[in-house]
């Protein structure tokens, strides 16, 4: 029986080299694992680990941005502003 991951030992990692077609993702994240899932792009390699606490999954390179991971900035004017229109009453 397997015990469940800690937070700590849970990780994602996304591995290709530039001669690679595919990344190779590998998640002991089951947040990460849901949304990878989810997602239509990615393909799971069906049997690869038999713990169920891990996947793996493939994306063709050019179809992987890693700067899309990154979260957008807003200033703080940007931020207010965003904040206030939400609560203006949509026309």
């Amino acid at each position: 029986m397997s015990a469940a991951l800690t937070r700590a030992e849970r990780e994602t990692v996304a591995v290709w080299t530039e001669v690679d077609e595919h990344v190779r993702i590998h998640s002991s994240s089951p947040a990460q694992i849901a949304k990878l899932r989810a997602d239509d792009r990615f393909r799971e390699v069906p049997g690869l680990y038999a713990d169920g606490l891990t996947a793996e999954f493939l994306i063709p390179v050019g179809d992987f941005v890693l700067t899309q991971g990154a979260k957008r900035r807003m200033s703080p004017e940007e931020r207010a502003k965003r904040g206030t229109s939400l609560f203006q009453p949509s026309t």
